[in-house]
């Protein structure tokens, strides 16, 4: 997704003048150079210092820019909590903060630099927006809402491409869900991000009477939306490359509380990953077309498959 973001950058400048862009000294990594080398004063490289990175940021918010704030999301959420809660989230500040190589796409850099708890600790922060692209063509207009909402928010970018998605059944980027699937859902499969191409391969696969949500917004959780499509649902399974702790599958939890719905949920376990290719890793820890499919599966017959489910 990061191609994709530094051409969102380039072309959101030619519609907001006060947009400013910061990077900790990952211009190549994050495609923030492509915005560098258009609009070279309004960019700002603090460095490998991600503490600094946000409360930069945030000066330049009080001061009446529009900063979009760029690193890696393990260290910007891990090392910059404190300026994200006090200096951003605190004074209602609108900062966007760009988190990239989400998930486990940092690959072979290994552990440091995945990310899998960083939704669950921002979604406690109050005032703070989580936004998550399924897909490159998703960039854009979110980093688009993110800026106009004037507020601060997180967008969650995966490092790379994400097959495109086909039209929906219902919903839109704007209102934070999406839809596909069957109007009266016998089981229905929650994502965020860029498994929601796994998850629409596996539907096929899986049986009649499957929905598919794509979870845009996860915080704000589109509640209303996600009562209306598990209505019928006896059985929600939540797939996120995340920890099964905290993220979209807790979210879905607290949405779900009372319903009698069972409730699953595929993402990384409680572990700290290891190094390896992002295909490899995705299959390492199940999150896969094939994975859920057999989860589903197994719940359209009745059965309970206990594998990679919490």
């Amino acid at each position: 997704m990061r191609d994709a973001f530094g051409a969102a950058l380039v072309e959101l400048a030619e519609d907001v003048p006060d947009l400013v862009v910061l990077d900790g000294d990952n211009a190549t990594s994050t495609r923030t150079r492509l915005f560098a080398d258009r609009f070279g004063d309004s960019f700002f490289n603090v460095g490998i210092a991600e503490q600094n990175l946000v409360g930069v940021a945030a000066g330049l918010a009080l001061a009446g820019a529009r900063p979009v704030a760029c690193a890696f999301a393990s260290m910007l959420v891990n090392r910059a909590l404190d300026q994200i809660t006090h200096s951003v989230a605190h004074q209602d500040l609108g900062v966007v903060l760009v988190g990239h190589y989400a998930g486990l796409s940092g690959g072979r850099e290994g552990a440091c630099h995945h990310s899998t708890s960083d939704v669950a600790v921002l979604r406690a922060v109050p005032n703070l927006a989580v936004l998550v692209p399924a897909c490159d063509a998703d960039v854009l207009p979110l980093l688009r809402l993110a800026v106009d909402r004037g507020r601060p928010a997180y967008l969650r970018l995966s490092r790379n491409p994400s097959a495109a998605v086909p039209d929906h059944d219902r919903g839109s980027l704007a209102e934070g869900w999406r839809y596909w699937g069957a109007d009266d859902p016998e089981v229905l499969v929650v994502v965020t991000g860029p498994l929601l191409p796994s998850a629409l391969d596996a539907v096929p696969r899986a049986g009649e009477r499957v929905g598919v949500l794509n979870v845009v917004s996860v915080k704000p959780f589109p509640d209303t939306a996600f009562g209306e499509v598990s209505r019928s649902a006896r059985a929600v399974v939540a797939v996120e490359e995340h920890s099964t702790t905290g993220g979209l599958g807790s979210a879905v939890a607290e949405a779900a509380s009372g319903s009698g719905a069972t409730h699953l949920r595929i993402g990384v376990p409680d572990v700290f990953t290891v190094s390896g290719d992002h295909g490899e890793l995705l299959q390492l820890y199940g999150l896969t077309t094939e994975r859920i499919a057999s989860v589903v599966r197994s719940l359209t017959r009745g059965e309970l498959d206990d594998g990679h489910q919490h």
